[in-house]
C-alpha cells in the first residue's frame, strides 16, 4: 500500500510524505520504493508505525526515482535490532517515508 500524504514545494524543491507498507516477501539487503514526483532525492527519512520494526534508508540508498529501505526487527532474546529475514512478510508493517528533492 502506498499513499502519498502530502506534496510540499519548499524553495523550488519538492518534499514528498508517503505512507508505505513493507513488502510481502522481504529480500535481505533492502527493498526499493519507487518515487513518482521526486526525481533525485537529496535526503530521505522514515518513521516506523510498527513498534517491533524499523525501516532505515542507508547512506547509499538514494538514486534517481528510488529510495532503498532496509527493514529491522527487534530481537527480544538479544535485546538488539537485526535485519529482517529473506522471505519475511512485512506487508502489515507501515512506515512514513519523507523524501526531499535534490
Amino acid at each position: 500500500m502506498v499513499k502519498v500524504l502530502r506534496h510540499v514545494d519548499f524553495e523550488g524543491k519538492k518534499i514528498e510524505i508517503r505512507l508505505e507498507s513493507g513488502p510481502e516477501s522481504y529480500t535481505a539487503g533492502g527493498f526499493e520504493v519507487n518515487l513518482d514526483d521526486v526525481i533525485v532525492p537529496r535526503t530521505a527519512y522514515t518513521i516506523s508505525l510498527d513498534p517491533n520494526k524499523k525501516f532505515i534508508v542507508p547512506e547509499d540508498g538514494l538514486s534517481a526515482h528510488k529510495v532503498k529501505v532496509v527493514a529491522y526487527k527487534f530481537d527480544s532474546g538479544t535485546g538488539t535490532w537485526v535485519e529482517c529475514s529473506d522471505g519475511e512478510d512485512l506487508s502489515g508493517s507501515k512506515f512514513i517515508l519523507v523524501v526531499h528533492e535534490k
